[in-house]
């Protein structure tokens, strides 16, 4: 019988791993598309926004989720289209446009509010900190924001300021999901 390679050997090739369901590739390993998943069950979310969709291999993760199980809405924002797969990029679940762009926040502002609840807003565009900020303030209470790429450019002091900034955001289990690289926060006020 062979022995399992080590864990941190496994947890070096999850990091490398090319990640590309469908064919569509993903800017996430495939520990975080897990980890969105089981978010997405264990806090029962029932509308899903994606800033930054990039390729799009999330998004047709998530849209064939909507269309398969009926539990979920996505709807996904990016700023950039060149990278999407023709067949994401004429999709009404996606809309291009510049994630900070009032009338994008007010778009997902209004998607929120009428949509169910909880939501989960995933920031992954190109200022995530920003995002935070940005999208905290239009959640209803219960609803969640996460951060993707931490410790890059979602840091431990960019996460104090949004925590000090928006005292009205709870960070959930922080060792389980900064150590997955998708700090997850929830309005409870």
């Amino acid at each position: 019988m062979t022995e399992p390679a080590p864990l941190p050997d496994l947890w070096a090739f999850l990091q490398r791993a090319k990640v590309a369901p469908f064919g569509i590739p993903t800017a996430q390993h495939w520990y975080h598309i897990a980890a969105i998943f089981h978010m997405i069950d264990e806090l029962h979310v029932q509308t899903f926004v994606e800033l930054g969709v990039y390729y799009g291999g999330l998004s047709d993760l998530l849209i064939r989720r909507e269309r398969t199980v009926k539990d979920i809405a996505y709807f996904g924002f990016d700023w950039d289209p060149q990278y999407l797969p023709i067949s994401l990029r004429y999709n009404p679940a996606i809309t291009i446009g510049d994630v900070f762009d009032t009338v994008i926040v007010e778009q997902v502002s209004n998607l929120i509010q009428a949509g169910g609840s909880p939501a989960l807003v995933f920031c992954d565009d190109g200022d995530k900190p920003r995002e935070m900020m940005t999208y905290a303030p239009i959640l209803r209470v219960g609803d969640y924001l996460v951060a993707h790429d931490y410790p890059e450019t979602v840091t431990d002091e960019t996460l104090a300021e949004f925590a000090a900034e928006v005292p009205y955001m709870l960070e959930i289990d922080p060792p389980i999901y900064r150590g997955l690289g998708l700090p997850l926060w929830r309005r409870n006020t």
